[in-house]
């Protein structure tokens, strides 16, 4: 029983560990992430339709164009076996809507074939995104071979690497607000997911990335898959630096004893509950602004929406930051005096974050120590040392 409780104590703390981690894993779909423009890919499938009397529709939607098959080696090829003899085989064959033979006999014991060469020349369109094949022979006795083939690295359609990519974005080391363009970067880690719509399998496709303008590095230049099976899934990664959010300018101005610092935000690009912020009022960038910080009356607002903040510098997390300044303006807001304030005076409670003293307990708890929330801690202590109670109460009663 002890030995059960101890696992089951262990299981806890690791899903509540787990939990408390799971933004280090949250993949964003809203960023400036990487963007796959173009690709390559060999193809190179065979059908076979032996004995066949009735008439099949075949379609093949193609990840690039027609024009860009082999026109030589992509074919339909019709044969009569050996040892069948008195039996002339008649065969129809259409592709996309087009009669590409009506009135052929396929002598006994030969074979004929129809190329995408004399596709096109029978109404195919080199830019047609697919091959619509509908054929039917007069007598069982033939042996029939669909060949769509391309040569080495025929170029993908920009439509279809749209229709089965998907890329997103997460945070390695996540974005902070820099005093300067030259101090704030952080580093991501981008998922490129492929989900083929295709019935037949393709191979070495080879997918370019485009960075995004806020990158300082380009470490991958494409994604590479040996193979994708047919309605098959591949995902691969690429890791970078980005450039983030930066103060911009910062207006200090007072009236009455009331100090009111503004600082508005550069944003590169629209970041999701994801940037930290630490505030130190003794940086330079601020220009002396906050000499006479009162931690204790400040209030904190980013476009008139009061912000949650500790005290040690202003530390703020997981902010929205937009593209541009006009949506990150914020506020900073105090009235000289109260302990703790530069210049204060005594008999004031200390208050810190936005004034109350339930976010000061708030923000205690969700400090962190070695990189996992107090509360979380205090979690696993409280489930280790019920399972201790429960283990010494079992022993006792022995």
């Amino acid at each position: 029983m002890k030995k059960q409780i101890v696992i089951l104590l262990v299981m806890m703390a690791f899903l509540v560990l787990g939990v408390s981690q799971a933004g280090a894993f949250t993949y964003y779909s809203n960023r400036s992430d990487i963007a796959i423009s173009s690709g390559t890919v060999d193809i190179g499938t065979t059908l076979y339709y032996n004995g066949t009397t009735t008439t099949h529709y075949v379609n093949f939607t193609l990840p690039c164009y027609v024009g860009n098959l082999t026109h030589a080696t992509t074919v339909f090829t019709i044969t009569s076996p050996t040892g069948v003899t008195g039996r002339k085989l008649h065969y129809n064959l259409t592709v996309n809507g087009n009669v590409c033979n009506a009135t052929s006999v396929v002598a006994n014991q030969s074979h004929n074939h129809t190329t995408l060469t004399q596709m096109v020349t029978a109404g195919v369109l080199d830019n047609a995104t697919y091959l619509n094949l509908s054929f039917n022979v007069n007598n069982s006795h033939n042996q029939i071979s669909l060949v769509i083939k391309s040569g080495a690295n025929a170029p993908l359609r920009s439509a279809w690497i749209n229709d089965v990519i998907t890329t997103a974005e997460r945070d390695v080391v996540a974005p902070t607000v820099g005093t300067s363009t030259t101090n704030s970067f952080f580093t991501v880690n981008d998922s490129c997911v492929i989900v083929s719509d295709l019935w037949f399998n393709v191979s070495d496709l080879r997918f370019n990335i485009t960075y995004p303008s806020t990158s300082v590095s380009s470490p991958d230049s494409n994604f590479t898959i040996a193979n994708l099976t047919a309605n098959g899934t591949s995902t691969d990664y690429t890791t970078y630096q980005k450039r983030g959010p930066y103060v911009d300018s910062v207006d200090d101005a007072a009236s009455s004893g009331t100090h009111i610092v503004t600082i508005e935000v550069w944003g590169r690009e629209l970041v999701t509950l994801a940037v930290d912020w630490t505030l130190d009022p003794d940086d330079s960038v601020y220009g002396g602004s906050f000499d006479t910080l009162n931690y204790d009356t400040l209030v904190v607002k980013q476009n008139g929406v009061t912000k949650s903040w500790s005290e040690g510098s202003v530390d703020m997390e997981d902010l929205t930051i937009k593209n541009g300044s006009s949506s990150n303006t914020f506020t900073f807001t105090w009235t000289a005096g109260g302990v703790g304030g530069v210049g204060g005076t005594s008999g004031a409670a200390v208050l810190g974050d936005n004034g109350t003293v339930f976010s000061d307990i708030s923000d205690w708890f969700m400090a962190s120590y070695l990189g996992v929330p107090l509360l979380v801690w205090i979690i696993i202590v409280a489930l280790v040392a019920v399972g201790l109670v429960l283990a010494i109460s079992k022993k006792s009663k022995k």
